[in-house]
C-alpha cells in the first residue's frame, strides 16, 4: 500500500511539475525574439517605432503588429495600425514599422506592439501608456512625458510601463483582442466584435482573442476568431452589414462560451487535488 502511495505521489509532483513549466513556458515572451517600442520626439510630432531583435539561435519567420490606440475623455477611440512580415536572421535587429502621433496630443495614448511566430503564438511584445495618470488635474502632451518614459525604460530595461496593471482599455497583455484583417467587411467585422465585446464586459483574462482574416476559396476570405490557438468561430465574409453583425454576435457568443468552458475546467483540476 505504502509502495502504490509512493507512486501515486510520484506521478502527481510529475504532472504539477510538468505543469508548472508549461504554464511559464505559455507565458514567457521576449525570450526567442525581443519585442521594443522606442520613441523620439521630432518637431510637433513623436515618433513611435517597432523594434526586433533575434536572440535566437535560429533564423525567425515574424509577424508583427504595432499600434497606436488614442482613447478620448468622452470614449471615443482611435486606431492606427501597421503590420507586416519578416524573416530574421540570428542576431539581426530591425525597425518594423513607425508610427507618429502629434506631439501636442493629450488623449491617452496606448502603444502595442505584438511579434508572432510561425503558428501565430505570440512570442515578443511591448506596450507604453502616455497619458495615464488620472489624477492629473490637467491634460499635459505626450511629447512632455516621452523623455521621462525613456529614461524610466533605459535604467529599467526593456519592459512594459505597465504589465501588471489592470484596466479597461481592452488592450493590455491580459485580456488582450487582436485583429489582422484585410478587407473592408473584415475591419467592419473587428468594429462590430469590438462594440458587442465590450457591451456584454467579456474578459479573457490570461487567455488572447484572436481575429484574423484568412484566403480562402478564390477570391473570399474567411474570418477566424480564436481563443488562446483554439479556433471558435469561422465564417467566409461577405459585404452586407446585417451578416457580419449577426456573425459578430455569433462569435461573442463562442468565445464567452469557451472563457466559461476554460474557466471551469481550470476550477474541476484545482477541486480534484
Amino acid at each position: 500500500m505504502k509502495f502504490v502511495f509512493r507512486i501515486f505521489a510520484f506521478v502527481l509532483c510529475c504532472v504539477l511539475f510538468s505543469g508548472g513549466l508549461l504554464a511559464q513556458a505559455n507565458e514567457t515572451y521576449n525570450e526567442e525574439v525581443v519585442a521594443k517600442i522606442d520613441l523620439e520626439t521630432r518637431n510637433e510630432l513623436v515618433y513611435i517605432v517597432g523594434t526586433a531583435i533575434n536572440a535566437s539561435k535560429l533564423s525567425q519567420s515574424i509577424r508583427y503588429v504595432l499600434s497606436a490606440n488614442l482613447v478620448q475623455e468622452d470614449g471615443r477611440r482611435l486606431r492606427n495600425e501597421q503590420s507586416g512580415r519578416l524573416v530574421m536572421e540570428v542576431g539581426q535587429q530591425a525597425d518594423l514599422s513607425e508610427i507618429t502621433v502629434s506631439a501636442k496630443e493629450t488623449a491617452r495614448v496606448i502603444l502595442l506592439l505584438l511579434i508572432y511566430d510561425e503558428k501565430e503564438n505570440i512570442i515578443g511584445k511591448d506596450r507604453i501608456v502616455l497619458n495615464d495618470d488620472e489624477s492629473q488635474s490637467q491634460k499635459v502632451s505626450v511629447s512632455d512625458q516621452v523623455q521621462r518614459v525613456v529614461a524610466r525604460r533605459n535604467k529599467d530595461g526593456i519592459g512594459s510601463e505597465d504589465v501588471s496593471r489592470s484596466g479597461e482599455d481592452g488592450l493590455e497583455l491580459s485580456n488582450l483582442v487582436t485583429d489582422d484583417m484585410k478587407t473592408k467587411p473584415g475591419r467592419d467585422f473587428v468594429t462590430l466584435f469590438y462594440s458587442d465585446y465590450q457591451r456584454y464586459k467579456i474578459n479573457s483574462g490570461k487567455y488572447i482573442i484572436s481575429l484574423k482574416e484568412v484566403l480562402a476559396i478564390g477570391n473570399n476570405t474567411k474570418i477566424e476568431v480564436r481563443v488562446g490557438n483554439d479556433i471558435v468561430w469561422q465564417f467566409f465574409t461577405r459585404p452586407r452589414y446585417d451578416f457580419l453583425k449577426d456573425q459578430a454576435f455569433e462569435a461573442i457568443k463562442k468565445v464567452y462560451q469557451k472563457l466559461k468552458a476554460l474557466k471551469e475546467q481550470k476550477s474541476d483540476v484545482i477541486q480534484k487535488f
